[in-house]
């Protein structure tokens, strides 16, 4: 039996005595991945010993997120199905969009090791909605909201051709319908001293769709009255 099955046996053992979904999902994640291995290739990418390390884990244990000296942001695989087709896609979806978003999307590079695709971002220093309170996004929802709507509504608005194959080809840029980044309230950066937000991250669920239901977020949702001033905000601009 090799390393990997060794710890996929231990970690569903372990997992297994854990109750709490998410519990279980970041324990799962950190002890099915070879750290020994995702060590040596970070060193091998950046050519040093990293100093400062921290890991996470990202959306539903996809991925082991490591952060390295505050420089880099590393995404190494969990579940290997579609991981280098969702890899490669954003990273066309980031090229081709970056010159038209209002707000910073961070660099991406693919890193191919031995058929294993790490993705590796430029780390962007700063607040996240989940590490704040409600009340400090309800604080803030004039300063956030236009900045949210901006950047959806040119970003929708937008038709690169490099990433034109990747929408139905009869689908035109619409109200409420265009490229859309498909989680955005998790995943914006900002500073929390102005409340200007800094980046948008976590790509590789953008499609060209029609995003009116992303609106639709239940009224007991942290992010229900955040989105609905930006839906507000998205049809001053629009209209």
């Amino acid at each position: 039996m090799n390393n990997k099955y060794i710890r996929h046996f231990i970690a569903h053992v372990i997992c297994g005595m854990i109750p709490g979904q998410a519990t279980r999902r970041r324990v799962r994640a950190i002890l099915k991945s070879n750290w020994r291995e995702c060590i040596q290739i970070i060193e091998n990418d950046i050519g040093y010993r990293p100093r400062n390390i921290r890991r996470l884990v990202g959306h539903r244990g996809r991925y082991l997120v490591v952060t390295v000296d505050d420089k880099y942001v590393y995404k190494f695989p969990i579940r290997n199905r579609n991981y280098c087709e969702m890899c490669m896609r954003e990273k066309k979806i980031t090229d081709a969009l970056r010159d038209v978003s209002p707000i910073h999307i961070p660099q991406m590079n693919v890193i191919n090791h031995n058929g294993t695709y790490v993705r590796r971002y430029e780390f962007i220093r700063g607040a996240q909605m989940p590490d704040v309170s409600p009340n400090e996004i309800r604080e803030h929802i004039d300063v956030l909201a236009p900045q949210i709507a901006q950047f959806i509504y040119d970003i929708a608005a937008s038709n690169p051709g490099q990433i034109a194959s990747m929408r139905d080809i009869t689908a035109e840029p619409g109200f409420m319908r265009g490229w859309f980044h498909n989680d955005i309230c998790d995943n914006f950066i900002f500073d929390r001293r102005t409340y200007k937000i800094i980046a948008i991250i976590d790509w590789e669920d953008a499609r060209f769709m029609d995003f009116s239901k992303y609106f639709d977020i239940p009224r007991d949702a942290p992010a229900n009255e955040l989105m609905t001033a930006v839906r507000r905000e998205y049809i001053r601009i629009f209209g």
